[in-house]
């Protein structure tokens, strides 16, 4: 495999994750702030379950669903962890 030039980035593809994680990051927040951590613990979980789904309609393979259901999961526990140490302060 070949590495392309910064030109033949994904541009679009990191701006929608970008914007993805920062609508996630205030779900997380917002969420902590009332006290329902649960609620979001739940909607990732089932964000993460539709999108492996979705890996399995595309005909992805096991390695790369698990590496896209894993990122979400990472992603609320670290968002989760952040809660707690900035709301500590």
């Amino acid at each position: 495999m070949e590495m392309g030039t910064a030109g033949e980035m994904p541009v679009a593809a990191m701006v929608t994750q970008i914007i993805g994680l920062l609508a996630m990051s205030w779900f997380v927040g917002v969420t902590a702030v009332s006290n329902s951590l649960l609620t979001v613990i739940l909607a990732t979980v089932a964000f993460t379950i539709l999108a492996y789904s979705g890996g399995l309609f595309t005909r992805k393979s096991a390695y790369a669903r698990n590496v896209d259901a894993g990122y979400w999961i990472v992603c609320l526990v670290v968002m989760i962890i952040c809660q707690g140490i900035f709301r500590s302060m």
